[in-house]
């Protein structure tokens, strides 16, 4: 009879965890700080790890900026209850500062945190093949880094986010759009007006860095124009002389004609 062997692993792997999602940046002093631990025993430091976690995962920064600000004493006051734990041991820490003002400018790319002197690590070794640490000689022929703990993060830059639809000022937008759809000049000067709300809100907002807001504002005013037309487009069908829709038909179309006047 053929037996299976399972290998248990020295240790544990988090692969792809999302640490903070899109978040504007504009420019300015931005403090980073990474800290890898080792909890000893899991007791009553596993609870406490874990409400960090949980409110931590709320960190997404997809809702606006005020909710970041609301969890993050939470967060903190997790951490420092865990520090003050016997059972936890802090093994390796950086504190990184971003200030383009002095020469350091916040720039994408891979960051390696590892539990290790210097001297035993070749950085020129260190390769990231498919968001994976390897060391070796060369990209082609690098292994998966297991010498050591370690932490491997990455800061990605994105032009665009695609949670506009969660940021306070979306409201107003649907407003926009409601009005549009009555396809009216009266509903189109009110859309008109909402819009307008609409872009001093997305103006003070610190959810949207400059180029954000105009590429958004564009593709709003753009989709109410679009509504607008179709709505208009629909109030004409009909009505022709030379028009052969049949009656029960046509009535049904004059119903929701004025329904769209409402």
């Amino acid at each position: 009879m053929e037996k299976s062997l399972q290998q248990i692993p020295n240790g544990m792997l988090f692969h792809d965890t999302l640490v903070a999602g899109a978040h504007p940046y504009q420019g300015g002093r931005l403090i980073l700080s990474v800290v890898l631990c080792q909890v000893t025993r899991a007791d009553y430091a596993r609870s406490v790890l874990k409400l960090v976690e949980t409110a931590a995962g709320a960190l997404s920064f997809a809702a606006q900026l005020s909710t970041y600000l609301k969890i993050a004493d939470v967060v903190l006051t997790g951490v420092e209850t865990l520090f003050g734990k016997n059972d936890m041991e802090p093994l390796v820490g950086l504190r990184a500062e971003f200030n383009p003002d002095t020469g350091k400018p916040l720039t994408p790319g891979y960051y390696a945190l590892i539990d290790m002197q210097e001297s035993q690590v070749e950085a020129d070794k260190l390769y990231v093949r498919e968001g994976r640490l390897n060391y070796g000689e060369s990209l082609a022929t690098a292994q998966p880094y297991r010498q050591s703990d370690y932490v491997l993060y990455s800061i990605a830059r994105s032009d665009t986010r695609s949670d506009t639809d969660t940021l306070p000022f979306y409201p107003i937008f649907e407003q926009v759009k409601q009005e549009a759809s009555k396809g009216t000049s009266e509903a189109k000067e009110s859309a008109k007006a909402n819009m307008l709300s609409l872009w001093q809100q997305m103006a003070l907002s610190p959810d949207l860095t400059i180029p954000q807001r105009n590429t958004l504002q564009n593709a709003y005013v753009a989709e109410m124009l679009e509504i607008y037309n179709e709505a208009s487009r629909i109030q004409t069908l009909g009505g022709s002389e030379d028009d052969d829709t049949p009656p029960d038909v046509a009535n049904n179309m004059s119903e929701s004609l004025k329904i769209l006047q409402l």
